[in-house]
């Protein structure tokens, strides 16, 4: 539910700045996203709050209320800005503790990973950290300077567009050095 949240939101805002329906949407976001996070919760225990997803719902109906109900209507478009942030500050935290990001999801398919393999995860993580650091500072610049239509183009759009791209370049470079089966 997050993702599909999250996916919408560039296009929630922009309806809701241009009709007067801050509140509405807030709601919406909170209607969704606040049953996931008791949810969680409730199956996992209070613990489960510092898993990622659960931080972005957090973050999200948060600075999404604040914005709303101060009538900040640029505050809003700190979400996504906010999300790169922590995604990457995520990415980058299992850089400095271990295992890297990219090399936890390259075990869910293949438990034991050459050295090799070790090391092409550690250095796609970093790419990945690279990559929400930049999108942060370009999410960030049109929050501030450019017009709202861009912003959601590029957040709504450009910005799946892009990391689409890094993941078929990942593992079509992945399958060009290692091959596709085991090696």
């Amino acid at each position: 539910m997050l993702i599909v949240v999250a996916l919408a939101y560039p296009f929630g805002v922009h309806w809701a700045l241009n009709t007067g329906q801050e509140l509405m949407l807030v709601g919406l976001v909170g209607l969704l996203l606040l049953p996931l996070v008791l949810c969680r919760v409730y199956r996992k225990g209070i613990g489960s709050l510092k898993n990622i997803s659960s931080i972005g719902a957090i973050l999200m109906v948060t600075i999404s209320s604040a914005s709303a109900v101060l009538h900040v209507d640029r505050g809003m478009l700190l979400v996504p800005m906010v999300t790169n942030l922590v995604v990457g500050w995520s990415f980058g935290w299992t850089l400095w503790v271990g295992p890297p990001m990219i090399e936890r999801f390259a075990r869910l398919v293949e438990p034991q990973l050459s050295a090799p393999k070790v090391h092409w995860c550690a250095v796609w993580t970093y790419v990945w950290v690279g990559y929400f650091g930049v999108n942060m500072v370009i999410t960030s610049l049109l929050t501030a300077f450019a017009p709202i239509s861009w912003w959601v183009i590029y957040t709504g759009c450009v910005t799946y567009l892009l990391m689409g791209i890094l993941f078929v370049v990942e593992i079509l470079g992945r399958w060009y050095i290692f091959g596709r089966g085991d090696r």
